[in-house]
């Protein structure tokens, strides 16, 4: 129980149930370090218990593994590669360390990450991605600026997907 906390947990449990209802969303928890933002997270995974949690921190250490947090996200759903365009998996798998291959373009990991939340995303409310720090570990944005802009052109299989993330 997070004490003090009551609108954030509105705002996210309000976040959740429009993403069960078919309405994606991105929350973006911002503050100075240890204010609560993890906890906040924490509590956006427990109330998304119904729902595939997929999780990245930002560790500094790994700000040189380029893909690092992209990995760490996608690590529960990474069968659904299969599904891409050939391309697209190659430059995916590739970029993961999951096979051999040239120098990751990153335009082609990007569009293989927006097909990956396509299909998890085919039933409301599926999905819950949460990150922290996510400009640490190379994860950046693309992921939740894909589930915000879920009218904005992406594939209305997306609209399931739901996405808090805490920033420093």
């Amino acid at each position: 129980m997070l004490v003090g906390r009551e609108e954030e947990q509105a705002r996210i449990e309000g976040l959740l149930a429009r993403g069960r209802a078919g309405t994606s969303g991105v929350l973006l928890i911002r503050g100075e370090p240890g204010i609560g933002k993890s906890a906040l997270l924490e509590h956006a995974a427990a109330a998304a218990a119904d729902a595939l949690v997929m999780r990245a921190r930002g560790i500094d250490s790994e700000l040189e593994l380029a893909w690092a947090g992209l990995h760490e996200l996608l690590r529960p759903v990474l069968a659904t590669v299969e599904r891409l365009p050939g391309p697209q998996a190659d430059a995916l798998r590739g970029a993961l360390g999951l096979a051999a291959g040239p120098a990751a373009e990153r335009h082609l990991v990007g569009a293989a990450t927006l097909g990956v939340l396509d299909t998890i995303g085919a039933e409301p409310g599926r999905a819950l991605l949460a990150a922290e720090d996510p400009a640490a570990g190379g994860l950046g944005v693309a992921p939740f600026a894909h589930v915000a802009l879920g009218g904005a052109g992406a594939p209305a299989s997306s609209d399931g997907v739901s996405g808090p993330s805490a920033a420093s």
